[in-house]
């Protein structure tokens, strides 16, 4: 199946959108998302395989530890005209905060709390193959439907919660037995027991 992968990521000089991958790929999509758990562990695996089998591959650059839709940190400028609280940075005024500039679509900074991934999940959802049924204050978040045989046009409730950071939903005392997936914008859980999509990464794969 990775194998599979690596000849679309070839052929498109870039990693397949799952569209994309269903577009060229003689499997099914559904099959790979299935075997590795969904669209992070299917990176993850990719990532792994490709050190081993293809460890000089430009496509590694595509799934390192940082984003295309996170700009890092501007470095430290010397400036006499510049009023900082500890020389490092700006210092902080009254007013809002925004995360760094991504430029997706209609949003224009990242997400910086959890109403921010609700929102951007929103936009993305239906690409991700999720079709919203309801959004509740209560635990878990969202109740929604994921297909998983567009063939057979099949699909299976999951239950979401989100999190700016997945281990958030560890820190929350939440039992995983209430929820399937967990959807953030940062994954920093490694031990995570349940599927994680990380929308910064998703993004990666669905811009353009």
């Amino acid at each position: 199946m990775l194998e599979e992968f690596h000849r679309i990521a070839q052929e498109l000089d870039r990693i397949p959108t799952w569209v994309q991958f269903s577009a060229h790929a003689s499997i099914s999509a559904d099959v790979v998302r299935r075997r590795f758990g969904g669209l992070q562990g299917t990176l993850r695996h990719y990532r792994n395989w490709l050190e081993s089998n293809n460890p000089d591959s430009p496509l590694l650059a595509e799934l390192g530890p940082q984003s295309r839709h996170g700009i890092p940190t501007p470095p430290e400028v010397e400036s006499e005209a510049r009023p900082t609280q500890n020389g490092s940075e700006w210092q902080r005024t009254q007013g809002p905060t925004f995360g760094s500039p991504i430029d997706f679509r209609g949003l224009r900074h990242a997400p910086i709390n959890e109403q921010g991934v609700v929102f951007l999940f929103g936009m993305v959802s239906y690409e991700l193959g999720f079709i919203v049924e309801a959004i509740h204050a209560a635990y878990p978040d969202c109740e929604a439907k994921r297909c998983i045989d567009r063939k057979q046009e099949r699909w299976q409730r999951v239950r979401i919660e989100f999190e700016y950071k997945s281990a958030n939903f560890r820190d929350h005392g939440h039992d995983p037995q209430g929820c399937d997936l967990i959807v953030c914008w940062e994954h920093n859980w490694l031990d995570c027991p349940l599927e994680v999509i990380e929308l910064r990464r998703v993004l990666d794969l669905l811009e353009g």
